[in-house]
């Protein structure tokens, strides 16, 4: 049974509050109760990484994000090694009944972004006298994956700190870069995997949208897509956006929405009029019996700007004085992914969208696929992937700075003649997209186009799949037909289904979907037989962990409605199964496709 820890450092004060008034923003009374749950944008729009509908942003969640956690927190016994209970959010706030998060404990006492395999980007203030680089572990995976449910600890997502890289904590007020690099002891990648960084020293648009992820008062991380660019440049260095920010979220990642690319980290907040530094983030209410509890502090206007957030311009400028400490972010040097030799691997992760993000400038040519433009003299990078199952396969280069095509080749990537599939302009978007089911055995995925250089994107996806799988389309009404008599057991349901074998329909979407429902039916009527055996159907996303499954939903056939098919491209598939062994034949299903 884990034990509680009392104590937090750092977590629950902004690093830096700045003075200014912005002009666009009203805070309502803290002196009187407000019925928003509202810090800075007038809707508190956190959420849960597991119930967030955007894939992008839930791998940058997953696999890019760390929360900073004094050494305390962990303990070891008999060669085990458990993390600490820090106390819930509303015990050490004093939180009034109702407050959102509440129940969750605190253990973070920052946030921070991995942007190269060993690299971790956080704000300068929270690398200080109390937290070192010796005291300070960087724990991935610190989200729920459910409701009520954090994802499970595990020793192998703590890294320890190895060395500052580079550090800087000016005047944020003169507009003084706040920030920290810090190489971990040991290389988080293949299993986490570095977020895209935005390069370019351009402004942000006002009124753009951005996205964070971080730990909020160091609770476990929560997403928030729904704020705006409120001013561009009112510090040099810095943007104010509207997003939902407390103390503790110092050092999050935010990201823009062209690309997905993280353009800055979050440093601190504004004092708007009538806020004090005790109240920027929770106000006290009185009590009928004559105590206080806190309230979160509500700001009545949509594009209230009080989230401040240092550009990763100025970060990339320090830390490429000297180039060899990230020959990644600095630009030089070819791509260390540049052939088949030192292609990275890709892990076969079931539901869970994975982003990896390089370069291939100073890259060499080295297979000339079928497919994408200038492909004959276009620089290529490689990824592997290793099966020992079947799988369905996915994977795009969508917001890629540069027309990516994506090519697969079984075995070897020493000819073309090795290629499988190979795509250079998916969507109407000027880049790949591939989808196909694999046998066990190796694979080289290759990333190239334009003959010229750039940032590429790379989503890839994995979903279980039957003996035999076809692709369908996924837009308006269908009928798709075929057998499980003599397949094999390949996936199962959540309603059944665990010994029959199965057959897999597969497809994919585009960036611009919009998420919406399918509908599949393997129902009889006085007119149609679609089977005369009991079957089960039951359906999973590429993208997410959201699976959905119906048996005897009329008679012993089955009616499937997936009505949370996530938003953007990714992978889906449908499964016709049996609800047991004894359970096989031919069957038909009609399929229908909705959009809100």
């Amino acid at each position: 049974m884990k034990q509680e820890h009392s104590m937090i450092r750092g977590g629950g004060r902004w690093g830096a509050l700045l003075a200014f008034a912005l002009g666009a923003c009203a805070v309502d009374n803290p002196s009187e109760p407000q019925s928003g749950q509202t810090l800075i944008s007038e809707s508190d729009d956190r959420k849960e990484v597991f119930e967030h509908e955007n894939a992008w942003m839930r791998s940058y969640a997953e696999q890019a994000t760390v929360s900073l956690v004094d050494e305390s927190f962990f303990v070891t016994v008999n060669g085990v090694t458990t993390m600490l209970d820090g106390p819930t959010l509303g015990e050490s706030l004093n939180l009034c009944p109702g407050e959102r998060f509440a129940e969750q404990r605190r253990h973070a006492f920052c946030s921070g972004t991995l942007i190269d395999d060993d690299l971790v980007l956080t704000a300068g203030h929270c690398i200080n006298e109390d937290h070192t680089c010796a005291n300070t572990r960087f724990v991935f995976n610190d989200h729920y994956i459910a409701p009520g449910v954090r994802h499970p600890f595990s020793p192998s997502n703590v890294f320890q700190c190895e060395e500052v890289v580079v550090r800087q904590q000016g005047d944020v007020n003169l507009g003084q870069p706040d920030f920290a690099i810090v190489r971990l002891r040991y290389s988080a990648a293949p299993i986490f995997q570095p977020a895209p960084v935005r390069r370019v020293a351009d402004l942000l648009d006002s009124g753009q949208h951005v996205k964070i992820v971080g730990f909020p008062y160091g609770i476990p991380a929560k997403i928030d897509m729904e704020g705006n660019v409120t001013s561009r440049s009112v510090l040099s260095n810095y943007f104010v956006s509207s997003l939902d920010s407390f103390g503790g979220n110092s050092g999050s990642g935010v990201y823009e929405s062209d690309g997905y690319t993280l353009a800055g980290i979050l440093i601190g907040g504004v004092l708007l009029p009538g806020l004090t530094e005790e109240t920027i983030d929770y106000y006290p209410v009185a009590l009928p019996d004559g105590g206080t509890c806190n309230r979160a502090t509500v700001c009545s206007t949509p594009r209230c700007g009080t989230a401040v957030s240092l550009y990763t311009r100025p970060v990339l400028d320090a830390l490429c004085t000297d180039p060899s400490r990230s020959p990644r972010l600095c630009g030089t040097g070819a791509p260390v992914n540049d052939s088949c030799m030192t292609a990275r691997s890709i892990w076969p992760l079931m539901g869970r969208q994975q982003t990896l993000s390089g370069f291939v400038t100073g890259g060499n040519h080295s297979v000339t696929p079928p497919c994408g433009t200038r492909r004959t003299t276009s620089p290529d990078v490689f990824y592997s992937l290793h099966l020992d199952v079947p799988m369905l396969f996915y994977a795009d280069a969508f917001t890629s700075d540069f027309p990516a095509y994506l090519f697969l080749m079984r075995d070897s990537c020493s000819s073309p003649a090795n290629i499988i599939a190979c795509n250079g302009g998916a969507c109407g978007q000027g880049q790949g997209q591939i989808a196909l089911r694999l046998d066990a055995g190796i694979y080289f995925l290759g990333v190239g186009g334009s003959g010229g250089t750039g940032r590429y994107n790379l989503h890839a996806q994995f979903l279980p799949t039957s003996t035999a799988a076809a692709s369908m389309r996924a837009t308006g009404s269908r009928t798709v037909m075929g057998t499980t008599a003599g397949a094999s057991n390949g996936t199962s349901g959540t309603c059944g289904g665990a010994d029959a074998g199965d057959a897999t329909f597969y497809f994919t979407t585009c960036p611009d979907y919009r998420g919406g429902v399918m509908v599949a039916s393997t129902c009889n009527s006085p007119t149609v037989t679609r089977a005369t055996w009991n079957t089960v159907l039951h359906a999973r996303q590429g993208n997410s962990l959201t699976s959905f499954c119906n048996d005897n939903g009329c008679g012993l056939q089955s009616l499937l409605r997936a009505d949370r098919l996530s938003a953007g491209s990714g992978l889906r598939a449908l499964y016709v199964d049996g609800a047991s062994s004894g359970e096989s034949g031919p069957f038909s299903v009609a399929v229908s496709f909705s959009t809100p």
